[in-house]
């Protein structure tokens, strides 16, 4: 019999997590629930039992109704969520039996050829793997996406495909940053209420309007535009609003020195990815969404090629159900990832990156998207 999980009992895991002991999160149930008189509680002991020995539970509906409320105070709710779950992502991703990869490929025209990173080829290869290994028939297809310089999303717009976004058949897996995958762009806007191709920073142009972006220290050529990357004028304008380890950090940063992938879910903190090393650490994130109409998307985003190959070893690890989809607004599951990169010195010729001890930090998490595209 196929391994199902509660799904109450995942998203309690989750709160407990954050709040830190079953303790701590019973009172701020306890909490939401008095500003609301709803009369209702859950007590520690049913927490912890829930989450570590669901078998010997009880739960009374007063004590449902409870984190309801607690639930609907932080944006989601228990309406949409199924008694049983699946416990991995990867489970969700071939619940539709067809699977679409993007792959971010430069155009030739003078040799008529189209070029796809080593990274992303790999990436591929581990995906449709671990994928294959599931007992039923799964039928795969690889899209191209052309990178163009400048894009906006008109133009892609008149791809083939941009039209695929639309189809519900089919669930969709983006390999590769916006800046190596147009496709990772829509997808992200899409997934959390932004529009493509335009900045990562907000209205008033000090704060970040997405829980990430990447700062590469070589952007793209041409006029490139990613609601996911900050350029370097914008790394100074926020200056002091992003929390580096140290003062040499942020000024390596907005002088093109170093790259970096910036955090914007718990506070605005940037994690450095040094130059010039033979070992150092690098950055990527995996975000994926249930779509209003059942399909499933996943964007795999490194800050380099061996960053994303490093998430697509760890799609396999991640535990959750997504949730089904409401009309204010999408769920998406963001999970960051890190990985090792170390330069064969042996190898002379072509890329010579290695990667070691790929990583998830932390949980992954919920985060509630304004509005849905």
């Amino acid at each position: 019999m196929e391994e199902l999980v509660l799904g109450l009992q995942v998203l309690v895991a989750r709160e407990l997590n954050k709040a830190g002991s079953p303790y701590k999160l019973a009172e701020q149930i306890k909490s939401i629930n008095k500003q609301q008189n709803t009369g209702c509680y859950v007590d520690r002991r049913t927490l912890e039992k829930l989450v570590q020995n669901p078998d010997k539970v009880n739960i009374s509906l007063r004590m449902l109704k409870a984190l309801e409320a607690y639930f609907a105070s932080k944006g989601m709710s228990l309406k949409g969520v199924p008694i049983f779950i699946k416990p991995y992502l990867i489970d969700s991703l071939v619940e539709q039996k067809r699977i679409t990869f993007f792959l971010g490929s430069k155009p030739r025209p003078r040799t008529e050829r189209n070029d796809i990173s080593r990274w992303d080829t790999r990436s591929l290869a581990r995906l449709i793997s671990r994928v294959s290994g599931f007992e039923v028939h799964m039928d795969y297809d690889i899209e191209d996406v052309l990178l163009e310089t400048p894009m906006d999303e008109k133009a892609a717009a008149r791809t083939d495909w941009y039209k695929m976004l639309d189809d519900s058949t089919r669930s969709l897996v983006a390999i590769g940053s916006p800046k190596a995958c147009h496709a990772s762009e829509v997808m992200l806007a899409r997934m959390l209420g932004v529009e493509p191709f335009e900045s990562a920073l907000g209205c008033n142009g000090s704060k970040l309007r997405v829980p990430f972006a990447f700062v590469w220290h070589r952007m793209p050529p041409g006029r490139f535009r990613s609601s996911f990357c900050l350029t370097h004028s914008e790394v100074k304008r926020i200056g002091s609003g992003i929390e580096v380890a140290d003062v040499a950090g942020r000024k390596e940063m907005a002088e093109k020195k170093t790259s970096a992938l910036i955090f914007n879910i718990d506070k605005c903190r940037a994690e450095l990815v040094p130059v010039g090393r033979t070992e150092w650490d690098a950055y990527g994130m995996i975000v994926a969404q249930r779509r209003a109409g059942g399909s499933v998307w996943v964007v795999l985003a490194g800050i380099t090629g061996p960053a994303t190959y490093a998430a697509a070893e760890l799609l396999k690890g991640i535990r959750g159900e997504l949730p089904r989809q409401e009309l204010n607004g999408g769920t998406v599951l963001i999970q960051p990832i890190a990985v090792t990169i170390k330069i064969d010195q042996d190898c002379k010729v072509g890329d010579n990156r290695e990667i070691k001890n790929p990583r998830l930090i932390g949980e992954a998490l919920l985060w509630k998207a304004t509005s849905e595209r």
